[in-house]
């Protein structure tokens, strides 16, 4: 059959319920891959990445537009060339993406970037030091919910917020 799928590997690491320590370690070992089911080939896109959490296809197929949490930003991968390019910087750490047949791009972000947990990137053994803190103590920095879709140039023709009532939005 013509079924291509494209998906992601957050972290090489850390597992679903371990998550939080790909953050905390900065592990950079995200993975996007291709799988085309009438060659049965499973082929790697994309590496070194830090947390790439989901993916989408543009229209034309020529773009996989790739969610990297760790850095705030939804990249674009060229198929047809493999460049891989920084989309569009975010405000905080984005958790899925969904294509609309209109072309546009809906990211969902789960929390707001916080400068205290960026400025600790610069010291390892702090983070580390945290990575031995029970997982449950982690907690989001806010209760604030954002999501926002932006067109092909990454332009943001929607912006839909709220500072209370929801948390940690993961998917459009």
């Amino acid at each position: 059959t013509g079924v291509v799928l494209y998906f992601s590997d957050a972290s090489w690491r850390f597992g679903y319920d371990n998550s939080i320590m790909d953050f905390i370690e900065a592990s950079h070992t995200g993975m996007v891959f291709v799988w085309v089911a009438k060659t049965h080939s499973l082929e790697l896109l994309a590496d070194g990445l830090f947390f790439a959490n989901d993916v989408a296809l543009h229209i034309d197929e020529s773009v996989l537009y790739i969610i990297a949490s760790g850095h705030s930003r939804t990249l674009a991968l060229n198929l047809e060339t493999n460049e891989l390019s920084t989309f569009i910087h975010l405000p905080g750490l984005p958790d899925n993406l969904f294509l609309d047949r209109n072309g546009l791009l809906w990211i969902s972000i789960i929390s707001l970037n916080n400068p205290l947990v960026s400025d600790l990137a610069t010291y390892p053994n702090i983070r580390r030091w945290l990575g031995g803190l029970p997982t449950k103590l982690i907690k989001p920095n806010s209760h604030y919910a954002m999501t926002i879709a932006v067109d092909t140039q990454g332009v943001v023709v929607h912006n839909l917020q709220a500072d209370s009532g929801y948390t940690q939005i993961t998917t459009t």
